[in-house]
């Protein structure tokens, strides 16, 4: 590997955090929904059109199912999701987006379109496959 000296350069760590920074779609859709960062990203684990057990939930954000549980709790009282039993398991929920969990997400899409467009209206378009390939390597490595 090639050793960089990091106090001259920008780190890319850093240029990542900024580029995250620019965008701000998380922080503008928490404010606006009164939402924290986990209660949308269990938001966002849910397409408009499914059903899905709080145990999927879990797995799909990462979390322990008792956190999710407390989680999904929280967004069935601010009614950004509608439970209902698992009509072979009474035991089980199974939730869906409400209509204030899917026009969040319509907002989110929205905010995520604009800040796209602004990236790809000044990159030029020989570039973006490039960008995104590097961009899908550093999540791998991570």
């Amino acid at each position: 590997m090639k050793e960089k000296n990091i106090k001259e350069k920008e780190r890319l760590i850093d240029l990542i955090l900024r580029l995250k920074q620019k965008c701000n779609i998380e922080d503008q859709i928490t404010n606006s929904f009164r939402l924290t960062n986990r209660e949308l990203s269990c938001i966002c684990a849910i397409r408009p059109d499914e059903s899905v057990p709080l145990c999927e939930i879990s797995k799909r954000v990462s979390l322990s199912p008792s956190r999710a549980s407390r989680l999904i709790n929280s967004l069935i009282r601010k009614k950004f999701l509608n439970p209902s039993e698992d009509s072979e398991d009474k035991r089980f929920l199974i939730l869906s987006l409400s209509a204030a969990g899917r026009k969040c997400l319509r907002v989110m899409e929205d905010q995520k379109e604009a800040c796209e467009k602004k990236m790809m209206d000044k990159i030029e378009n020989n570039k973006v496959d490039s960008l995104k390939h590097v961009i899908n390597d550093l999540i791998k490595i991570l």
